[in-house]
């Protein structure tokens, strides 16, 4: 208590900081060695490299270990990763049952991929789509109709046991953001065909009540 008198009382007699006179403390900023201008600096002519060779020249690369064979080299790789792996956010049946319960979600509307995102049912990164997943299966008894980017074979009969309806649409990176963001395109972009190794999944998907 006794300091905040004191500041109180003596506020007016300290000095003021304004842009006039701020500055860095002392050794917070530290001059540059100017190199190459002369041999009386002691770096000049070299400019402290020396003479010749790769650390002269600033040529030793990224890795580089003295000419023995890198580790990148010596170290097995184990495992594939397929550059192409389209990864989808899951959601479940059971969450969905959670969210429609507890008027998150409206079962009365289509549960599309942005209501999900909107609830905060689905977050992450949903670049490639979301994909239904069958947990919760055995007590889902809501009718909805649901439209996502994948969906499990288990997923499926357990919507339609319930009344409901699956559909799956494919949607592009720029197709999704624009689903999802919609606000942020003065032109909503139209939807792109599945790439060819997606194609046969959807066209099965669209003619599987057909047969």
């Amino acid at each position: 208590h006794r300091f905040f008198f004191f500041f109180s009382r003596n506020m007016e007699k300290l000095p003021r900081i304004g842009l006039h006179n701020i500055r860095n403390l002392e050794g917070a900023t530290k001059k540059a060695v100017r190199v190459g201008r002369g041999r009386g600096s002691g770096r000049g002519k070299q400019s402290g490299r020396g003479h010749k060779g790769q650390h002269a020249r600033n040529t030793v690369a990224l890795g580089f270990t003295g000419g023995q064979t890198p580790i990148f080299q010596t170290t097995p790789k184990h495992g594939f990763k397929n550059p192409n792996r389209l990864e989808y956010v899951p959601i479940n049946l059971e969450k969905i049952s959670a969210w429609v319960e507890t008027g998150r979600l409206d079962k009365a509307k289509v549960i599309d991929i942005k209501a999900l995102w909107d609830s905060k049912a689905v977050t992450g990164n949903a670049r490639n789509g979301v994909k239904l997943l069958g947990v919760g299966a055995e007590s889902f008894k809501i009718p909805i109709n649901i439209e996502v980017t994948r969906a499990s074979q288990s997923a499926i009969q357990a919507v339609e046991a319930a009344g409901g309806s699956v559909s799956v649409v494919w949607r592009n990176s720029l197709a999704l953001r624009a689903h999802l963001k919609p606000h942020k395109f003065e032109v909503i972009p139209k939807t792109a065909a599945p790439p060819p190794r997606l194609a046969p999944y959807y066209e099965k998907f669209a003619t599987r009540n057909h047969h």
